[in-house]
């Protein structure tokens, strides 16, 4: 039981579509306001922006109407009963855990906030969310899972022209992992996903 607690806070958040500029880590990217190489949409020392694609997702969870300062303290209370119904339910894991937003989260303001696994199938006694398959803008953050609030912000004033008003956007966040040097994964960044 011990592995699948690690791989369900662990989990990578892999995308469906890779760019050829994919390689290059937040570190080596170059600093200024705008670049447009390999769908790379903005860079900031604290973030980029790049442009990606992500499958249709099953994600099982539950919602909850709260404010985004509570993602650590709801996945805390959760993750038990989730990881023991996976298990015996037999399902199958297919991404990180995953944090849907109903709106750009905005500090100490209430809204539903959807946290889940995504899974190959639905679960008893647990809710399912179907993400639809769809183009975003990925933000790597150097942020850990409930810990990008302050991202949040920054992110939709740098895409406020990009973002699609006629359609429903969806906000993500996953985290995203690493292999160090021991072939064990560790936890790096987090990453927001914004609906185009």
């Amino acid at each position: 039981m011990s592995i699948t607690v690690v791989s369900f806070f662990l989990g990578c958040s892999s995308d469906s579509k890779t760019h050829s500029g994919d390689s290059l880590s937040p570190e080596n990217q170059p600093i200024s306001d705008t670049l447009t190489d390999d769908g790379i949409v903005k860079t900031d020392k604290n973030y980029f922006i790049r442009e990606s694609s992500r499958p249709e997702m099953l994600v099982v969870g539950k919602s909850f109407e709260t404010t985004p300062e509570s993602i650590k303290t709801l996945i805390i209370g959760m993750n038990r009963a989730l990881l023991d119904d996976i298990s015996s339910q037999k399902a199958i894991i297919n991404g990180a855990i995953t944090v849907i937003y109903d709106k750009m989260p905005v500090e100490k303001e209430k809204q539903n906030i959807w946290v889940g696994i995504p899974l190959n199938k639905p679960l008893k006694a647990w809710n399912s969310l179907k993400v639809p398959a769809q183009d975003y803008y990925k933000v790597q953050t150097n942020s850990a899972l409930g810990e990008t609030l302050p991202f949040w912000k920054s992110v939709s004033t740098d895409l406020a022209d990009k973002v699609s008003n006629n359609k429903k956007t969806w906000y993500l966040e996953m985290p995203s992992s690493s292999v160090n040097a021991e072939m064990t994964s560790e936890i790096t960044n987090c990453n927001l996903f914004i609906s185009k």
